[in-house]
């Protein structure tokens, strides 16, 4: 998707293949955008989209109004991580304040293959992630989304069967021990509350196409509902070789003033790690 400034509110597609091409005229400085038709456009197809254009106020309050409008908002239960001015936007950073205090969470090390709020029962639907402050091209930081749908139609009958009705466990516990920093590892104890062990079905349906796919996230599963650990996890492995073959991946090489937007219940995304030297800064809503 093409995020431009321009007179007035325009959605355009092109034919292009299965995801097809979307483009967003919207105001500048607005955030006035025909969400219902992108938000169709976007479930049929990629399950992620990108903007590009001009600077916008995507740090705080612009980004929090533009991800309403797919939505109600999403407040993470890292309160530790969220903007002081608008509480439902998420500060991802390696930067400090003023009194060397983090200003936000995920600072630079490597993020395996995860689905946002995977750990809740009821988890966000709905991403987004803006980029305000980079590490150089070629330097890390990349991010790469899988499409769970297509991973699910490539399965071999075999292993759709031995997922078919079985629901994964989903542990927070598990994210928090692999995070590299120890402040990203900390949480308080109404955050522990919580984020009990959940599970969730690992095939579901999508609400408004009907289409399966796969609902992964291997930074929180620890095992199958009803099966013993190993057993558990010996499948969980095979699925995951399965869906995150290049074939169902994209990879996106950040620039300044992206937006990247993705159904979060049709992908799994992850991070390349890059120079902790290296500024990085970018905000992410979520709606559910």
């Amino acid at each position: 998707v093409a995020l431009q400034p321009g007179a007035g509110v325009d959605v355009s597609a092109e034919p292009g293949g299965d995801a097809g091409k979307v483009t967003i005229r919207a105001p500048h400085g607005g955030v006035d955008i025909a969400a219902g038709t992108l938000r169709g456009m976007a479930a049929a197809d990629a399950g992620s989209v990108r903007g590009e254009g001009g600077r916008a106020d995507l740090y705080g309050g612009t980004l929090a109004d533009f991800c309403a409008l797919f939505g109600p908002l999403e407040r993470t239960v890292r309160g530790d991580w969220a903007s002081p001015a608008v509480p439902e936007v998420t500060v991802l950073s390696n930067l400090k304040d003023g009194l060397g205090r983090n200003i936000g969470g995920l600072g630079d090390g490597e993020l395996q293959w995860h689905s946002d709020q995977s750990y809740m029962e009821k988890p966000a639907t709905g991403a987004a992630l803006y980029a305000l402050e980079l590490p150089p091209q070629g330097e890390g930081g990349e991010t790469f989304w899988v499409d769970l749908r297509a991973a699910y139609a490539a399965l071999p009958r075999a292993v759709r069967g031995k997922i078919s009705g079985k629901r994964g466990v989903f542990d927070y516990a598990k994210r928090l021990a692999g995070y590299g920093r120890e402040s990203d590892s900390q949480i308080s104890e109404e955050a522990r509350r919580l984020t009990p062990p959940v599970t969730h079905a690992l095939v579901r349906a999508h609400p408004e196409t009907g289409d399966r796919s796969l609902y992964l996230d291997s930074t929180t599963t620890i095992g199958i509902d009803y099966m013993d650990t190993t057993s558990g996890m010996t499948l969980l492995d095979e699925v995951y070789a399965a869906a995150t073959r290049d074939e169902f991946v994209y990879a996106h090489e950040w620039r300044v003033d992206d937006l990247v937007l993705w159904d979060n219940g049709l992908t799994i995304h992850r991070r390349t790690p890059f120079d902790p030297g290296y500024r990085r800064l970018r905000s992410e809503g979520h709606t559910s």
